[in-house]
């Protein structure tokens, strides 16, 4: 009943996943609303968000989007690229760059929140229930490469051999239309903290102008 009721759940956040990202992003921008950032915290939350989506892009040439039955791009299981590190680059790619948005703004305490909730809700729900599907799509061949490639890691010395699994040929149109919503999200952070820093701006200096 516990390992059913789990099951359940991950897949219903799996699909909804994105109300549980914006519960996290929406207490950056309201917590501090008024701010004025360093260059330093400008730099660093950048390139944390900027690495964020390299290391979502990065996995995605390598996994692709499923597609239909007949697609001849249809998604094989992968395990070459980032892959051969950890079975979740995608959703380390998430944690990276919550990470960084949580400096952008300001609210260096709340780094290890916004990260760890991504971190927990995928291991503890998303990546069960994800992994359970691939058991009965894979089988053993799942098995052979979850004893080999870390869940999360990642391994700094794999297995794997760099030209093993399947690399699909996805072009760059195909895999930017994948992470679409995810790209997104990180450039919609980054004009929202600009817009923020705008607002402080004047709402500190212009009354001692006028």
């Amino acid at each position: 009943m516990m390992r059913e009721s789990t099951y359940f759940t991950g897949r219903f956040i799996f699909r909804y996943r994105w109300l549980v990202y914006l519960a996290v992003f929406v207490p950056m921008v309201f917590i501090r609303w008024h701010q004025t950032n360093h260059w330093l915290t400008w730099l660093i939350g950048g390139l944390l968000i900027l690495t964020g989506a390299i290391i979502r892009l990065y996995a995605a040439f390598y996994i692709g989007w499923k597609g239909t039955p007949d697609d001849p791009l249809k998604r094989k299981l992968t395990t070459s690229g980032p892959y051969r590190f950890t079975r979740n680059p995608l959703y380390w790619g998430n944690i990276v760059g919550f990470a960084g948005a949580a400096v952008i703004f300001k609210l260096f305490w709340y780094v290890p929140i916004s990260a760890g909730v991504i971190f927990l809700l995928h291991h503890l729900l998303i990546v069960w229930y994800e992994e359970h599907r691939m058991r009965e799509k894979y089988t053993d061949e799942y098995q052979e490469y979850c004893k080999q490639v870390p869940r999360w890691g990642p391994r700094l010395f794999p297995t794997i051999p760099l030209v093993s699994g399947i690399r699909q040929p996805f072009p760059l149109s195909r895999v930017l239309l994948a992470e679409l919503g995810t790209i997104a999200g990180f450039i919609g952070t980054l004009i929202i903290a600009v817009l923020k820093e705008f607002y402080s701006f004047f709402l500190i200096f212009l009354p001692s102008i006028l």
